[in-house]
């Protein structure tokens, strides 16, 4: 069987786990609006530091992959490899509302990234 087919049991989980991992965005931002207004801080905030974890694992799959690569490595991927989690640290330290602009755009950035080099 084609392990690509989007039908194999494998890629059918793998794209459960990633669908998964919306959860807790979409959750905590449900939380940051609908909680009780002493909440509403804490959730954006953990919403804020969910964004930066997420953020510095999409990096870290382009360091791996360029690890993978030849033995003259190009420099691009190991850039890029380090940009988000650097981005996302900056946002952690940053005003509440700056912080979840921030990474609310580098999330953004990352799928673009992504899609441009991942087809």
């Amino acid at each position: 069987m084609n392990t690509h087919h989007p039908e194999d049991p494998t890629w059918q989980l793998i794209r459960r786990l990633g669908y998964a991992g919306l959860i807790p965005f979409v959750a905590l931002a449900a939380a940051a609006w609908l909680a009780p207004a002493a909440h509403h801080a804490q959730a954006a905030f953990a919403l804020l530091a969910y964004g930066a974890t997420i953020a510095s694992f999409l990096g870290a799959i382009h360091w791996g992959l360029a690890m993978r690569g030849p033995l003259t490595p190009q420099p691009g991927p190991f850039v890029w490899g380090v940009f988000p989690s650097l981005v996302a640290w900056v946002a952690l330290l940053l005003p509440l509302s700056q912080g979840l602009v921030t990474i609310a755009l580098l999330l953004g950035i990352c799928l673009a990234v992504d899609r441009r080099s991942y087809p």
